[in-house]
């Protein structure tokens, strides 16, 4: 566990984090590359239904994220300068 985190072990840890598998995602691509439609007809409704729920509960995770973060009390900068990060 990091006792204390400064900006640089900050952007270590969100570099490391892997980006978000989403079936959403693989679809697109998938369907990006055979039509100029955004969801081709050959796909089940069963996965686009998987898909757009799996999709529905990240963006409701990252809203809650984002809720946190901005309520968050400002870190004083490591720096010889007289300033706070927002």
């Amino acid at each position: 566990m990091i006792e204390q985190i400064n900006c640089e072990n900050l952007i270590d840890i969100l570099e490391e984090t892997p980006s978000k598998d989403l079936k959403a995602i693989h679809l697109l691509q998938a369907n990006s590359q055979q039509t100029s439609s955004m969801i081709s007809r050959h796909i089940k409704r069963e996965a686009i239904q998987e898909a757009t729920s799996e999709l529905i509960e990240y963006t409701k995770q990252c809203q809650t994220v984002a809720a946190r973060l901005k309520d968050l009390n400002p870190i004083p900068l490591q720096n010889e300068q007289w300033a706070y990060g927002l």
